[in-house]
């Protein structure tokens, strides 16, 4: 009986690991193809690192890639102090491994525009309706590679290990916030977000 319990539960945690690590294997996977870097190709790329919140791309033959990525609903289940870092986080984690396996396949600048439904407050003030917005857009070229570079005097990491929430910890913490201190901000409308 005990024999069974214990099996079940290594058989559970066996398959969790292995459902986490694919993202993973298929962007190791991806970057290994020859093809040449085109909008399908970069859009799978997309997909990959941003995966359910991808909702467009746009390829330049210039190695300039325009993601657009959101959440499908309006509300939120974090709390007002961590709603900002815990989206800019995820933000840095996804637009890193992006330009580091797109790199590869000749990405040259990355823009990322999040896309969020917001409750919006009619004119009569009585009802509130759901709206699409660009609330926040960032662009991470060559400068922003050489400025990471000069702050961080390691090799920078190939893959995070997370915690149970899916944000990395320790020292791939520290590199993800400066990342994010040297990325570029063309859009921040988060100062007109209210969490309630």
């Amino acid at each position: 009986m005990i024999r069974k319990k214990l099996f079940r539960i290594i058989f559970i945690l066996v398959f969790f690991n292995l459902c986490k690590q694919e993202p993973q294997a298929e962007l190791e996977k991806w970057s290994l193809s020859n093809e040449k870097a085109d909008a399908i190709a970069m859009d799978k790329l997309a997909q990959l690192t941003f995966e359910h919140s991808y909702k467009s791309t746009e390829w330049n033959e210039n190695g300039q890639l325009f993601i657009e990525y959101g959440g499908s609903s309006a509300l939120t289940f974090s709390d007002k102090k961590k709603y900002l870092p815990m989206i800019l986080l995820d933000l840095a984690r996804r637009t890193y491994r992006t330009f580091l396996f797109g790199e590869k396949r000749g990405l040259q600048e990355l823009r990322v525009s999040l896309v969020k439904p917001l409750y919006v407050q009619n004119a009569d003030g009585l009802q509130n309706e759901i709206q699409e917005f660009e609330i926040y857009r960032i662009k991470i070229d060559k400068d922003v590679i050489d400025k990471v570079k000069t702050t961080w005097n390691k090799e920078f990491p190939n893959s995070f290990i997370s915690d149970e929430n899916g944000m990395p910890q320790g020292e791939q913490l520290e590199f993800l916030e400066i990342w994010q201190k040297n990325w570029k901000v063309e859009l921040n409308q988060f100062s007109r977000i209210e969490v309630d």
